[in-house]
């Protein structure tokens, strides 16, 4: 599977994409088959973007990871090669928000999710920059993302405990 995903032409692009889209859309289709969706209600600020907002922003920090995870392989050395292992695992860690954020019993674990997102995307983007410059700005989008979401949501996701 990963050689389909390792193509460096624009079918490859598109695969990478669509895995990553691909996997935070089977995660979330569980938010909506087991009703975590409706466990709850939450008060929000005014500022805080609605659900389909959020949804939609995720799904192109998807993409945008998957594109990144296309442009560290580029000539496949092992530092590319090792830079695009570490996209693959914030792309997994930001799908697994899914079980640990939207569980019912409790929102404090995606407040604590969240605390842990922004600085490990951060260290990625850092530490993927000279690599593929484009890729850094693509994966920094995600700490971006998550600090603006924590600062609208977490009021509210502590409050909901």
């Amino acid at each position: 599977m990963t050689a389909i995903l390792d193509r460096s032409d624009r079918t490859g692009l598109w695969l990478n994409m669509a895995a990553a889209v691909g996997l935070a859309l089977a995660c979330n289709a569980l938010v909506f088959g087991f009703g975590w969706d409706q466990t709850r209600a939450r008060a929000t600020p005014a500022y805080a973007p609605p659900g389909t907002v959020v949804g939609i922003v995720w799904t192109l920090l998807f993409a945008g990871m998957g594109a990144a995870r296309w442009l560290l392989l580029g000539r496949m050395t092992p530092l590319r090669f090792r830079h695009a292992r570490l996209v693959v695992w914030l792309v997994i860690f930001c799908a697994a928000y899914t079980f640990y954020g939207l569980a019912p019993e409790s929102r404090i674990p995606g407040f604590i999710g969240n605390l842990a997102t922004i600085p490990f995307s951060a260290w990625i983007a850092w530490t993927v920059r000279g690599t593929s410059p484009r890729a850094a700005l693509l994966v920094g989008l995600v700490p971006l993302w998550v600090i603006y979401a924590t600062i609208a949501f977490g009021p509210s996701m502590l409050a909901a405990g």
